[in-house]
């Protein structure tokens, strides 16, 4: 009776310790921010487009946060800071579309910038492109969170 007990007592010590240690699959939570691109992503290139959506909104973020902390920043209107987000599209894309690829996803973005920045061209303060800085850093996190 004392061995079994033993035995007993053993097995249920060893059942406490590998629930313990048992693991669920990662899961990653949704992303902290205000866009969840990862259900949007579609396709074989789903992960280099977020991947190159990451690099780029980040890119164009931190060049934007740069301009503003020259003596004269170059990029002073909404109408500039648009067409310098589409030349850096156009460059870093070589003319290829991610937004062609990824239609849901282009929508999601767009809908977010005009929802947060609007669509005035006029000229910018320094909390305006503090928001440019802070959206397009937004997106490339939720891009970032969507590959991992």
């Amino acid at each position: 009776m004392k061995t079994k007990v033993i035995i007993a007592c053993a097995l249920l010590a060893a059942a406490v310790y590998y629930s313990g240690t048992a693991r669920t699959p990662d899961v990653p939570p949704p992303p902290a921010g205000p866009l969840n691109l990862g259900p949007l992503l579609q396709g074989d290139t789903a992960a280099d487009d977020c991947c190159l959506i990451a690099c780029m909104c980040t890119e164009i973020a931190e060049i934007i946060e740069w301009d503003g902390m020259q003596d004269t920043p170059l990029l002073t209107t909404g109408t500039a800071l648009d067409a310098f987000r589409t030349r850096t599209r156009k460059f870093l894309c070589r003319g290829e579309s991610i937004g062609d690829r990824q239609p849901a996803v282009r929508d999601a973005i767009a809908g977010y910038l005009d929802e947060k920045l609007g669509n005035s061209g006029g000229e910018i303060s320094q909390d305006d492109r503090d928001e440019w800085v802070a959206a397009y850093r937004d997106i490339a996190e939720s891009a970032r969170h969507a590959i991992q």
